[in-house]
């Protein structure tokens, strides 16, 4: 579990470690006005499939990065455009009444879109966030406020995965409207925006159910009470390093369910996991559980939870969550995961992990963290998140007609091993353009690397001894624990 620190102004918060937070931590951000309700957050994703031992390398596409914001916006979160791409979604719990619904909007964005200044032996940020709420042309709310970031490290300051959490609480009459939240770099000129319809449902004392994803959450004991939730903006958990997805549910009325069924199912419908709750209840309005779904069980990718009142008919409350294999992952089945890390584990480990039963993954998965990451003590794999970087510019650099290019010669090179230390200019090949020789150094590799275009249209493959070299070198970095 990741901790929250409490150097926050508004409602800011700064992800950094993952102890658990301890209540004086709850009573200052409580005091701050760290809000109430909770976003989710999903991504796309296709359907799994078997993985061969080498693959169908031709049709594997390139993974997207968390921060890949047309991910979420195809899975219908809120997602910004802009230099501040954040992620969020709104939820939604009772007021105190009928005719009122608490609504969190909660969004999360990295460090890195942040203007860090040194201050003493820290770094601070600092952004502005608008909150625009219209019925037609007309402005129902408007919230604004600035917020500030602390690290204590430069390190800090690059972070690429979601490191703050915004969170912002409205009353607002069950009904239709236009959302509008605008984020500002207060250092700099990055802005982030997104326009979105919101619809707010009512809560009536008939059994309804609310669900919202959170990190940690004081139960509500009446529909008049503030509510105390440190939302998870993204519903997302990373497999093999989190190991709970945390759901709060409440239900109102007499005609509360005494439980809640949970059950996680694919985007096709097939059921992953089940599990049924009691509703506690202190004698008042409102009827709470915090569903615990294990990481290591509930599958990886973009899934679907449904939330139902136990043994009886009733309105269920349905939201995708995200079981990521790693921060620089937006999303894969598991079997695309494996696929994408070609080039940065040896096959061998690979087919380790893809022939593990689906129990035992989360601990062998951790392990491959482990045994890759160089800097342990900082919170994400460095080696990983530069790999995956590298196949992005790869696939930007090197495409080949339809072949994506971190899976060209030149591509898988560029991802394995990074930017040569030095490239010779193309060698002219025969009047038709074909023999073009091009040579790639890596000197701290003893490595150098032969492209030859035998087409005349760009396509560069290794020579069979450089294809040779490869193999040979990879193996080598590969085999180092860690060497990256």
């Amino acid at each position: 579990m990741r901790r929250y620190t409490s150097r926050v102004r508004h409602r800011s918060i700064v992800l950094s470690n993952r102890l658990p937070l301890r209540w004086a931590d709850w009573r200052l951000l409580f005091s701050l006005g760290v809000a109430t309700l909770s976003p989710a957050a999903g991504c796309f994703h296709r359907p799994s499939r078997a993985l061969p031992a080498d693959g169908p390398v031709a049709l594997v596409v390139t993974p997207e990065t968390i921060n890949a914001a047309d991910v979420y916006r195809r899975a219908g979160f809120l997602a910004a455009t802009g230099d501040i791409r954040f992620v969020g979604a709104p939820r939604f719990l009772a007021g105190a009444d009928p005719e009122n619904t608490v609504v969190v909007i909660a969004f999360s964005f990295p460090n890195r879109d942040l203007t860090f200044s040194r201050d003493g032996d820290q770094y601070r940020a600092a952004y502005d966030v608008s909150y625009d709420v219209r019925s037609g042309t007309s402005t129902v709310q408007h919230r604004s406020g600035r917020s500030e970031v602390r690290v204590g490290s430069f390190r800090e300051t690059t972070r690429s995965e979601e490191s703050v959490i915004a969170q912002q609480v409205l009353v607002l009459a069950p009904g239709a409207y236009t959302l509008e939240i605008t984020a500002r770099d207060a250092g700099g000129t990055s802005v982030g925006r997104v326009i979105a319809p919101l619809a707010v449902p009512p809560f009536r004392n008939d059994g309804t159910l609310s669900v919202t994803p959170v990190y940690q959450v004081a139960p509500r004991d009446a529909r008049s009470a503030a509510s105390r939730l440190l939302v998870n903006p993204r519903a997302t958990v990373v497999f093999g390093r989190d190991s709970l997805l945390q759901l709060y549910v409440e239900s109102y009325g007499i005609e509360a369910p005494a439980a809640a069924e949970v059950e996680v199912s694919t985007p096709g419908g097939g059921a992953l996991y089940l599990d049924t709750v009691p509703l506690s209840n202190a004698g008042s309005d409102v009827h709470s559980a915090i569903a615990r779904l294990p990481a290591a069980r509930i599958g990886l990718g973009l899934l679907s939870v449904t939330v139902s009142p136990h043994g009886r008919d009733g309105s269920s409350i349905r939201l995708p969550i995200v079981v990521r294999p790693g921060d620089e992952l937006a999303v894969a089945s598991f079997a695309e995961m494996l696929q994408y890390l070609r080039f940065f584990v040896s096959p061998e480990r690979l087919r380790a992990l893809r022939d593990t039963a689906p129990e035992a993954r989360g601990l062998l998965w951790a392990t491959l963290l482990r045994d890759t990451d160089a800097l342990a003590a900082t919170p994400e794999n460095e080696a990983m998140r530069d790999y995956l970087r590298r196949v992005q510019t790869a696939n930007t650099q090197f495409r080949e007609d339809n072949m994506p290019g971190w899976l060209t010669d030149r591509g898988k090179t560029f991802s394995a091993f990074g930017q040569p230390d030095h490239v010779s200019e193309p060698s002219a090949g025969g009047g038709n353009g074909r023999g073009v020789t091009l040579i790639w150094d890596y000197r701290d590799k003893h490595l150098q690397l032969v492209f030859v275009d035998q087409t005349g249209v760009g396509h560069f493959r290794l020579t069979p001894s450089s294809q040779l070299a490869f193999d040979a070198a990879f193996k080598r970095l590969t085999s180092c624990t860690p060497c990256r």
